[in-house]
């Protein structure tokens, strides 16, 4: 494990400090939008889940608009929430590679237009999906590539890691596939498949589970009208379309932005 000095701490908050002021002038600068508005406007009843998607981001919403009405202030949960999900992944980034490279991927998420905008400023259920999994990825981090470790904290990081993709379930159904790369990094991994042997990953597992105990209640109560509508978007209708497809692929490279699309691609 790499630790980052107090030098290169302050100068990862000096950016967080940065970005969060820039992105609540971006904040306050716009209206809500359409997706927003109605977010806020279904957010006005609490309910176990939602027709579009899981319930966490709905129910900041609620209580947000609640406190401070229904207009750009109630985005200000979700800057302070990506505020924090910067710093776990600076700290995550930095365990396993070094303060440098944190410092630089701390910049590049900040900087990558969805991030700033839609995930980190909006009333969307991104934001705390990467809360969740910042907190996943950090904790599986340590679990796996730290040199040493006792039982005790092992569990600890185990229950993180359950807690992170809880939340993230709460938040979106794509964290599925975050919870099956896990899985399968541990089946293929002959030195993690220990892990199967010991009851942690288990618990962690029933954690997440009963995290998003609401989102399966709801939908069994209501004919898997969540489930249907999101897996129907998934499914193409007659067929692939190369245009669409193509159409898509741009749209993906312009909200990372052409900087960071290509090492991607070529990493």
């Amino acid at each position: 494990m790499l630790n980052a000095g107090p030098g290169e701490d302050r100068l990862a908050l000096v950016i967080l400090t940065g970005f969060l002021v820039a992105r609540l002038l971006f904040a306050f600068a716009i209206g809500l939008g359409i997706d927003e508005s109605y977010t806020v406007t279904i957010a006005r009843g609490l309910a176990l889940s939602y027709f579009d998607h899981p319930p966490l981001h709905l129910w900041i919403a609620h209580f947000a608009a609640r406190a401070l009405g229904e207009n750009t202030l109630a985005r200000l949960p979700f800057v302070g929430l990506f505020f924090a999900t910067g710093w776990i992944y600076y700290r995550f980034v930095s365990s396993l590679f070094g303060p440098r490279p944190a410092l630089i991927a701390l910049f590049a998420l900040n900087v990558t237009p969805f991030f700033f905008a839609s995930a980190g400023s909006w009333i969307v259920p991104d934001g705390p999906l990467l809360f969740g999994l910042a907190i996943a990825a950090w904790a599986a981090g340590r679990l796996f590539f730290q040199d040493s470790q006792d039982e005790a904290l092992a569990w600890r990081l185990w229950l993180l890691i359950g807690l992170g993709l809880g939340l993230a379930g709460l938040s979106k159904y794509s964290a599925i596939l975050t919870a099956g790369g896990l899985a399968g990094f541990i089946l293929l991994s002959p030195e993690q498949r220990r892990w199967l042997r010991r009851p942690a990953p288990y618990v962690a597992a029933l954690l997440a589970f009963a995290m998003i105990t609401p989102v399966i209640w709801w939908n069994a109560r209501h004919g898997w009208a969540s489930f249907v509508f999101q897996g129907g978007r998934g499914v193409p209708n007659g067929g692939l379309r190369p245009v669409q497809l193509a159409t898509m692929a741009l749209g993906e490279l312009a909200f990372v932005s052409p900087w960071i699309f290509a090492p991607l691609v070529a990493g």
